[in-house]
């Protein structure tokens, strides 16, 4: 089931897109093992074109149509290919959308509030406890710039990959 982005509009894709590019520039984007080294060029475009027009499945359908990942992780194991970019997609989008909505929550003086964008068949305890909960923008957004290079060290926010997420409140 996809990712219900409650605030994606071309405001929120403008700012994920300038959120990506400040981390590129300061070579903060996350560089997942799996991604083969050699396609980072292609790797940093399907970023792009998926914030600017795109959403986490074509993300994901991306990095499998160019062969982005590897087929083995580092320690010979094989790598599930479609599950993988679905994670890293994902992952990836929601980070990046959470930052342009605090960015935009922030500067409107609007609160952010936590919900479910995806649903989930086994929550974790520590997700849904965070379900209404409204969180500071400016720690948050500080927070996910932080550690957009190890998305695990998030600490406002728990797995990126949880399907929660956060909305503006009008």
């Amino acid at each position: 089931m996809p990712d219900n982005l409650i605030d994606l509009n071309e405001e929120t894709r403008r700012r994920m897109l300038d959120e990506f590019e400040a981390d590129v520039a300061n070579g903060a984007v996350f560089q997942s093992a799996i991604v083969a080294p050699a396609d980072e060029s292609r790797y940093l475009d399907v970023h792009r074109d998926a914030f600017a027009a795109g959403d986490p499945e074509s993300f994901a359908e991306a990095v499998v149509d160019l062969g982005l990942l590897q087929d083995r992780q580092a320690s010979g194991s094989k790598v599930n290919v479609p599950a993988a970019s679905k994670r890293l997609a994902a992952g990836q989008f929601g980070a990046y959308y959470a930052r342009a909505v605090a960015s935009v929550a922030l500067d409107a003086g609007l609160p952010i509030e936590v919900y479910r964008a995806r649903q989930s068949t086994s929550s974790r305890p520590e997700s849904e406890r965070l379900l209404g909960q409204r969180l500071d923008p400016t720690k948050l957004l500080a927070d996910l710039r932080a550690n957009s290079s190890e998305p695990q060290l998030f600490a406002v926010l728990p797995d990126v990959n949880s399907g929660i997420n956060i909305k503006t409140v009008r």
